[in-house]
């Protein structure tokens, strides 16, 4: 201990305290001063102990914050004031580098997350936002300065979530449909950060769920579809079998139950084949032009001349070569010239295509009863059967065109329909030639 007060108060200093009341005594100086000096010097000393005690205490919590920050062990060398203070300045410094360290790796990977599609907020634990990038501005109308519930495009689903991770300062996340400035489905993921701070990352998930739409309805309309042929079928079937059904009737309820048959063979495979184009990217290749029109309109010209159709093609300026999926762009010529055969009674179906500028062009033309008005509009949508159609009991899926748009719309191009009721219609695909 006398060497800890030594070292605190420095050598010659301590020594000299300590050795006051003796040198007193010596000198012959009266008992009252001897006993003032004496106090005084007990006082020196014993200021001294607790001001190293709280010293050295200041030092161990330095370290061992400087231990739970870098998880390393700092020791001190030598005892006294002077060595505690060097012993500090040196935690301080090294804590004070990793930090400048750590906010330098927080602020680049803010910058890669800023720069990312998603929207980024950072908000407090009450909820007010610090900082928004463009992105989180534009899908909910975030504002710094301002508490999450008051943010316009904040749905109640965001908010929630963001209460639940505020108060058990863990992950969490959520799906939720924001109105404002425009409707579209989010999804948010929110993150503790540090200095009790949460980071909100949010994503346009509106996509997907058009998808996972667009999947139910098709799953809905095909189950009416598919039902009415097999109620037609079995219907048929048991009229068949009955004992009491003469010969005749027997034979007309089969081929009867074989049309509705093939009718339900031609859903089944239209379906599947606008469930392939959905979840399979086109395989573009090269393909030429010329060859791949001249195979279509060969399959097609036996049908015409049956039907007393004249079957004209026109190709105009085309390049010796095109990238694109030659299934995909075949099922989509496929089904318009299928579609202008069944429907033409008399005239002509023609087959032109040419190329104008970075686009080709493909249309089919016919002249058969045409498109009323009020469904030309429609005419895509999956199981869309116009007036017409309905009126004539023209057999068909209704996916024909909405196979056909959707390869044409997976090339980045698109499809146009003309037409005039009595006079004819005309489909035109616009396809990028880069």
């Amino acid at each position: 201990m006398i060497r800890n007060i030594l070292a605190s108060l420095g050598f010659w200093q301590g020594a000299m305290v300590l050795a006051m009341p003796l040198v007193a005594c010596v000198s012959g100086a009266p008992g009252w001063a001897v006993g003032v000096i004496a106090l005084l010097s007990f006082a020196v000393v014993l200021m001294s102990i607790l001001y190293q005690v709280a010293v050295r205490r200041s030092v161990k919590k330095t370290l061992q914050a400087f231990k739970d920050f870098t998880g390393q062990d700092l020791r001190c060398r030598g005892i006294g004031l002077r060595y505690y203070l060097l012993c500090m300045r040196r935690a301080i410094k090294e804590m004070g580098g990793l930090l400048k360290e750590a906010r330098r790796a927080e602020s680049e990977a803010l910058k890669s997350i800023y720069s990312t599609g998603y929207g980024v907020l950072f908000v407090d634990s009450g909820a007010r936002i610090i900082l928004a990038n463009e992105r989180a501005k534009e899908l909910i109308g975030a504002e710094e300065g301002r508490r999450l519930w008051e943010v316009p495009g904040a749905a109640k689903g965001l908010v929630e979530s963001a209460e639940r991770a505020f108060g058990s300062g863990r992950k969490a996340g959520a799906e939720f449909l924001a109105v404002f400035p425009e409707r579209r489905w989010l999804r948010a993921d929110i993150v503790p950060w540090p200095r009790e701070r949460f980071l909100i990352i949010l994503e346009d998930i509106t996509p997907l769920k058009d998808t996972e739409g667009i999947k139910s309805r098709l799953v809905s309309s095909a189950s009416h579809e598919l039902r009415t042929p097999l109620t037609v079928i079995r219907g048929y079937l048991e009229m068949a079998s009955d004992p009491g059904v003469s010969e005749e009737a027997k034979a007309n309820a089969l081929e009867t139950a074989l049309r509705h048959t093939k009718r339900l063979s031609q859903l089944v495979e239209d379906i599947l084949t606008l469930s392939r184009m959905e979840s399979v990217p086109p395989k573009v290749e090269p393909v030429d032009p010329r060859k791949l029109l001249s195979e279509a309109q060969e399959l097609f010209r036996p049908r015409a001349k049956e039907k007393g159709l004249e079957l004209r093609v026109s190709l105009e300026n085309l390049p010796s070569e095109v990238r694109l999926d030659p299934g995909m762009i075949e099922t989509a010529l496929y089904n318009l010239l299928d579609n202008a055969v069944k429907f033409t009674q008399k005239g002509f179906v023609e087959l032109r295509a040419w190329a104008e500028g970075e686009w080709l062009y493909i249309s089919v033309s016919d002249t058969g009863p045409g498109i009323p008005p009020d469904d030309l509009p429609r005419i895509f949508e999956r199981f869309y059967k116009g007036r017409l159609t309905s009126q004539a009991e023209i057999p068909g899926t209704g996916l024909g065109l909405s196979i056909a748009k959707w390869a044409v719309s997976a090339h980045g191009g698109e499809i146009l329909a003309e037409s005039k009721v009595g006079e004819g219609t005309r489909f035109t695909i616009k396809l990028p030639l880069v």
